[in-house]
C-alpha cells in the first residue's frame, strides 16, 4: 500500500551474515526478550528459527506472550532468513527456491519442479544443500550470535516447520550443537527415505543421541517410530500429536505445542 510504513516488531533487531559455505547472504532477525532488553540475561535459551522469512513473526509473538504470562522463561529467538523485498509474490517465490536449496538433505528433482510450478516468478530451482547450509549456522552463525549475547551454549534449539522440520531431523545426525530441536510436521520422508538412512549411518557409528526431540505433527511417523525402535537411551523423545489440521493450517498450533513441551 503506496504511502504507508511497513509493520515492524518492536525489540528485535536484522543483520545480514554472508557465507562462505553457500556463497549466500542471509537475513537474521533477533528478537530479544521483553523484559531484558538489548542484553538478556545470562545463560539465557536460545532458539535458532528456520524459515524466519515465513514464521518469524509468529514464534517472536509466541514466545514474548508466553515469557509474560511466565509459561517459559524468557528467551532470544534468532531467525533465520533470506533478504527479501516488494513485491510480496516475488519476495515469496524467491525464499521458496532458496529454502529448498538449503532445507533438504538431498537432491530431489521432483521436490524442484514443484516448488517451480506452485512460483510463478521463480526460473531455477536447487535442492540438496542441508550439508553447507549445516556449516553456515554451525561454524559461522552461532559464534556470531554467541559472542554477541550472553546466552547460554547449553541451552540451544533448533527449530523448523515442514522442510525445517526435516532440517531438524537431518542436523540431529550430523552434529551436537544442538540440545533440543522441535520438529514441526517435517516431511520424514523426503528423498525416498533419506532421514531413515542418515539415521542408519548414525546408529552404526555412535551409540548415543545426548538431546531432547519435541515433534508435533498430526499423527503417527515413520521416522520417530524408527528411532524409539533404535533405542538411544539419550534421545529424550516427546510427541504431540494435533489431529484435523492440514499442513499450514496447523503450523502455530504446533510451535505452541512444542514450545510448552521444550520448558515443560
Amino acid at each position: 500500500m503506496a504511502g504507508y510504513s511497513p509493520y515492524s516488531i518492536l525489540g528485535t533487531e536484522t543483520r545480514r551474515i554472508r557465507s562462505n559455505f553457500v556463497d549466500q547472504e542471509y537475513e537474521i532477525s533477533i528478537s530479544l526478550p521483553v523484559h531484558s532488553g538489548r542484553v538478556p540475561a545470562k545463560g539465557c535459551p536460545v532458539i535458532y528459527l528456520l524459515d524466519a522469512n515465513f514464521f518469524f513473526g509468529i514464534v517472536s509473538e509466541m514466545t514474548r506472550i508466553m515469557a509474560v504470562c511466565h509459561e517459559i522463561p524468557e528467551t532470544l529467538l534468532v531467525g533465520i532468513g533470506y533478504p527479501w523485498a516488494e513485491p510480496v509474490g516475488d519476495a515469496y517465490d524467491l525464499v521458496s527456491g532458496l529454502r529448498c536449496r538449503d532445507l533438504t538433505p538431498v537432491v530431489n528433482k521432483r521436490a524442484e519442479q514443484e516448488v517451480l510450478d506452485s512460483s510463478p516468478t521463480l526460473k531455477h530451482c536447487e535442492s540438496g544443500g542441508a550439508g553447507n547450509f549445516l556449516k553456515f549456522i554451525e561454524m559461522e552463525l552461532v559464534p556470531a550470535v554467541e559472542n554477541q549475547f550472553p546466552v547460554g551454549a547449553s541451552k540451544r534449539t533448533l527449530m523448523g516447520h515442514s522442510w525445517g522440520g526435516t532440517f531438524c531431523l537431518y542436523s540431529l545426525f550430523q552434529t551436537d550443537l544442538f540440545h533440543q530441536y522441535l520438529v514441526c510436521d517435517p516431511d520424514s520422508g523426503f528423498g525416498d527415505n533419506a532421514l531413515s538412512r542418515f539415521a542408519a549411518d548414525y546408529a552404526r557409528t555412535r551409540d548415543h543421541l545426548p538431546t531432547r526431540l519435541i515433534f508435533a505433527n498430526t499423527g503417527p511417523d515413520a521416522l520417530l517410530e524408527f528411532l524409539r525402535q533404535e533405542d538411544h537411551p539419550s534421545l529424550k523423545i516427546v510427541h504431540r500429536i494435533t489431529t484435523g489440521m492440514r499442513h499450514c493450517e496447523g503450523a502455530a498450533v504446533h510451535f505452541q505445542s512444542a514450545l510448552a513441551a521444550l520448558f515443560g
